[in-house]
């Protein structure tokens, strides 16, 4: 496997694309927002990835998201950029499924609901977060097996992100979907 995979890219923070890749590397540093500007600070992570060539990617995905969210320090524009082990997202998979599965057949406001309130992405607001998503259907279904599958979720996007920044964008967890 490859040790890290880094998006320097808008957009590419989703679950879709950690679940693509999954069997080929061990963590991703992605992007849910757009990038705004020149994208990665390259100079400081290269330099302390010389300093120390032998640390983990899950160090150097850490050093990533920091020196990326340090680097737009005077921007007002939101920013985000995630960690995630990819080791643990069949989980994320799994729980997502599961929650689309319970709540596919009856919910439609409630969904409707989540979707006019998440936090989105793009130009269009189509990628969403998903962590975000999935706490706003938890507190607009009180059915517990909707609830129990949504906490299922967001725990299990919680384990799957090794760091996660933002700027302005509070309701950015680390990962988005479509």
């Amino acid at each position: 496997k490859i040790d890290l995979v880094g998006f320097d890219a808008c957009l590419m923070g989703m679950i879709e694309n950690g679940y693509w890749i999954k069997d080929y590397a061990k963590v991703m540093v992605s992007s849910e927002e757009k990038e705004p500007g020149y994208g990665w600070p390259y100079t400081p992570i290269l330099s302390m990835l010389t300093q120390n060539p032998a640390m983990s990617a899950e160090e150097l995905g850490k050093i990533v998201v920091q020196e990326y969210i340090k680097s737009y320090g005077s921007t007002t524009d939101n920013v985000t950029l995630s960690a995630i082990d990819l080791d643990k997202v069949n989980d994320v998979g799994l729980w997502t499924n599961n929650l689309v599965n319970l709540i596919n057949d009856g919910y439609w406001d409630k969904i409707k609901y989540g979707k006019d309130n998440v936090q989105g992405y793009g130009q269009d607001g189509t990628i969403i977060d998903l962590s975000h998503f999935a706490r706003l259907i938890c507190a607009a279904i009180t059915e517990t097996n909707i609830q129990n599958a949504a906490n299922r979720l967001i725990e299990a996007i919680d384990s799957v992100i090794i760091a996660n920044g933002e700027k302005y964008s509070p309701d950015s967890h680390g990962l988005s979907i479509y």
